[in-house]
């Protein structure tokens, strides 16, 4: 069931948790940075008050990208394999200081092979990461989470 969270000292949580929260009478985990939800339908898109839509390709999967924390810093960011390690190219979108209410929708092809890009998002006091590729074992499920890692 649903319940208010006080996640972090200072931070104000993201509303928009709180409306999926309800939607499903289901809570986020509490060590969440931010939620994915993998194509979502129309009725979790209408809790979302402010999305902003990137499109990386055409024809791609749609991923609902929910910070949990307002004032939180969302890359996306470019990545190849180069001597058996992942590394950053390019940043091919940033947005500073999430609103509250506010998402990012975006469109992008999740490889089963070798990535091509990863989710940065960075709040006062941590951060998580999320590389985007396909679960060939157990399939991507519709909520995924990006979990916190404090310095």
């Amino acid at each position: 069931m649903y319940r208010s969270r006080t996640r972090k000292k200072n931070i104000k949580a993201n509303s928009a948790i709180k409306e999926i929260e309800r939607m499903y009478e289901e809570e986020m985990p509490d060590d969440m940075a931010m939620l994915i939800i993998n194509e979502p339908n129309k009725d979790e898109l209408n809790k979302i008050k402010h999305i902003e839509k990137v499109r990386l390709e055409e024809n791609g999967q749609e991923l609902l990208l929910v910070p949990a924390y307002n004032s939180s810093k969302l890359k996306v960011i470019q990545v190849a394999f180069e001597e058996d390690q992942l590394i950053e190219k390019d940043i091919v979108f940033e947005q500073e200081n999430t609103q509250d209410h506010s998402a990012l929708l975006l469109e992008v092809f999740r490889p089963e092979g070798i990535p091509q890009y990863k989710i940065v998002v960075e709040y006062t006091g941590g951060n998580g990461e999320y590389v985007i590729a396909y679960d060939g074992k157990d399939g991507d499920s519709h909520f995924e989470y990006i979990g916190e890692e404090t310095p």
